[in-house]
């Protein structure tokens, strides 16, 4: 995380001079960003808003990462994403170091039994995130790039119950793939970054990881991430819903599920502790790895069933 909070009186009066701060109550679930509610009054109106601080991690990955939220945010609120509105990037620093947006209404939904209508509504979120224009969005990180480092960068630890060497090797052989045309990519499209209300899609929220590259990436990362919320049936209706809102070559989609493999390792700890606080018990650091396991075995299974992809 960043250090100590900022203080949010002097935020106001530069985002909104003659405003003033009425309440604030922290947020939990960010894991790389510190978020902190608040309630505001300007002209008589009364608003609430999220103060957004990317944390230390999330800047040595990206240094421009708030500037580029907030490009996003506001981009894609353009072309019909739901997303939170943008009020204020800061001015005081280069690159800036928080943004603030509007506080949307809603709240992730973890239910199993929603699980089939989470996915067949979210799905077309994600295709209309890729369909958005590039344009306006050139700067963000090249994730295919980022990728290329990751799987031939040193390694000093090897997590060998889940099987990171193997991958590795694998990749390696493969790499690079054949590219889908470059999309934006949201980088982290889990059921824990939609917002609902009434059924509703209200906003797609934490955009630290978004990037430029191939969409298959983001597919990849959903499906993991659904596999450990709701299960396989859900990870591959919420396949079938994506390709149906945006049909897109799959071919080297076990490729990209192997890079998404690397993810957790060395995390599952961390991320198996926030799921009890969500209502979710069931979900633990041992099925999470179990899940894992099958994913990674799936994923080489169908590469083994086809040629080895190569450049055309």
């Amino acid at each position: 995380m960043t250090g100590a909070p900022l203080d949010l009186i002097t935020v106001i009066e530069r985002m909104a001079p003659g405003a003033a701060l009425t309440k604030t109550w922290p947020l939990e679930g960010g894991i790389s960003s510190r978020m902190t509610a608040f309630e505001f009054t300007e002209g008589g109106a009364r608003r609430q808003a999220i103060l957004r601080e990317p944390g230390k991690w999330a800047f040595r990955q990206n240094a421009k990462v708030a500037a580029h939220e907030y490009m996003l945010l506001k981009g894609m609120g353009e072309h019909g994403v739901p997303v939170s509105e943008p009020l204020y990037l800061d001015e005081e620093n280069n690159p800036p170091r928080y943004l603030v947006v509007a506080y949307a209404d809603g709240a992730p939904d973890y239910r199993p039994e929603r699980a089939e209508k989470i996915v067949k509504r979210a799905a077309p979120a994600l295709a209309a995130i890729h369909n958005a224009p590039l344009d306006g969005f050139r700067g963000l990180p090249d994730q295919n790039d980022r990728w290329r480092r990751i799987i031939y960068g040193a390694e000093k630890q090897m997590d060998a119950d889940q099987g990171e060497l193997r991958i590795r090797k694998r990749l390696k052989r493969l790499w690079p793939p054949p590219f889908n045309p470059p999309v934006v990519q949201h980088g982290d499209f889990w059921p824990g970054n939609y917002l609902w209300k009434k059924g509703k899609l209200t906003a797609v929220i934490d955009w630290e990881d978004a990037g430029i590259g191939d969409p298959l990436y983001d597919l990849a990362v959903s499906r993991l991430d659904l596999l450990w919320a709701f299960g396989k049936k859900a990870m591959e209706s919420f396949t079938a819903a994506y390709l149906k809102a945006r049909p897109v070559d799959t071919a080297t989609l076990p490729v990209w599920e192997l890079c998404v493999a690397l993810r957790p390792l060395y995390n599952f700890s961390e991320w198996a502790s926030l799921w009890p606080a969500q209502g979710r018990s069931d979900i633990t650091e041992a099925t999470m790895r179990a899940d894992h396991k099958w994913f990674v075995k799936n994923a080489f299974k169908r590469l083994s069933k086809a040629p080895a992809p190569t450049w055309p």
